[in-house]
């Protein structure tokens, strides 16, 4: 099949995380953008993940993103929710530090710790900024902070720090092609106009709806642009399923790679625990692959990608 190959290089620049956040009203630019009580819960899906051998979690229920005016990170209302090509994600980088629109694609480590901030994308040097890193390093142990959900209080995520982790590059392989039936429990759909990779939990049951295996491998393993509506996603959502929306790539020049300026590909990324890997989608109507998987280029982690985090199953 086709690829698109990217070449990559670039930095970013920062801010503190890790202050716990009350209920209340935040101004997002022209819209405000009040959190209920109930959305204060820890927002974790039902369903349940195999990332290892005998090691399982559970996804957050939407994309982070990062509002800087307020030092702010939440998960998505929905699922398929993805900013793409808004103000937030694409603003110069002079103005990103204090900017009241969303972020949801991130520079690698970008948690906020060790000023490496949520905002940081492209312009700095990038063997100064992470003069402490090396290719390989992994969010854990010393470098844990690194990762956007150790190091920081999500808002609809239980709201305390170390409650959320990023999965590593063996983890993503694993989840997509290692564990029991991996082929059968992936495809890619449109969700409310938005084109996304599926996972379908552990020990998926077909035969209570709302696709029959048959009816799943026929439209969203083996076709490339069908549609999940709504109702059915309501549906899939509830018995667990993950949709993780091709929300684009920023550039070293601060573009974005979407479908949006690119009607060929769906195009995201999902940054992995371990430096600089990630999960790359390229979806395209030309292709009958579902995923791919990317090992990165060693000037990527200033690349902006969507970040989907996890817990572990107690």
């Amino acid at each position: 099949m086709k690829k698109l190959i990217l070449f990559l290089a670039a930095a970013v620049v920062c801010f503190s995380a890790g202050a716990q956040i009350t209920c209340g009203t935040i101004n997002a630019g022209t819209t405000t953008v009040t959190f209920a009580e109930k959305s204060l819960k820890k927002k974790t899906l039902p369903g349940v993940f195999s990332v290892a051998f005998a090691r399982q979690v559970r996804f957050s229920s939407g994309n982070l993103q990062y509002l800087p005016s307020s030092g702010t990170f939440i998960f998505a209302e929905n699922q398929y929710d993805c900013l793409v090509n808004s103000a937030g994600n694409i603003n110069r980088e002079s103005t990103r530090p204090t900017q009241t629109e969303w972020i949801d694609l991130f520079a690698w480590g970008c948690s906020g710790y060790n000023n490496r901030y949520p905002w940081w994308r492209n312009n700095l040097n990038f063997s100064t900024n992470y003069v402490s890193l090396n290719w390989g390093d992994r969010m854990t142990g010393t470098k844990a902070n690194y990762d956007w959900g150790v190091y920081n209080a999500i808002l609809n995520g239980g709201n305390v720090a170390g409650q959320w982790r990023t999965l590593t590059q063996e983890e993503w392989c694993y989840l997509l092609s290692g564990r029991t039936n991996a082929h059968k429990l992936r495809g890619k759909a449109y969700v409310n106009g938005v084109l996304c990779v599926i996972l379908l939990p552990d020990g998926y049951d077909f035969s209570t709806g709302p696709y029959t295996e048959s009816a799943w491998k026929t439209n969203f393993i083996n076709k490339y642009n069908q549609t999940i509506s709504l109702a059915n996603w309501t549906t899939l959502e509830t018995k667990g399923a993950v949709a993780l929306p091709a929300g684009g790539i920023i550039v070293q020049d601060g573009s974005i790679y979407c479908e949006d300026n690119n009607p060929s590909y769906g195009i995201g990324a999902y940054w992995s625990a371990d430096l600089p890997y990630c999960f790359m989608i390229q979806l395209s109507n030309f292709s009958d692959y579902d995923y791919e998987i990317y090992w990165l280029d060693y000037k990527l982690p200033d690349y902006g990608c969507s970040v989907r985090l996890v817990q572990n199953l107690n």
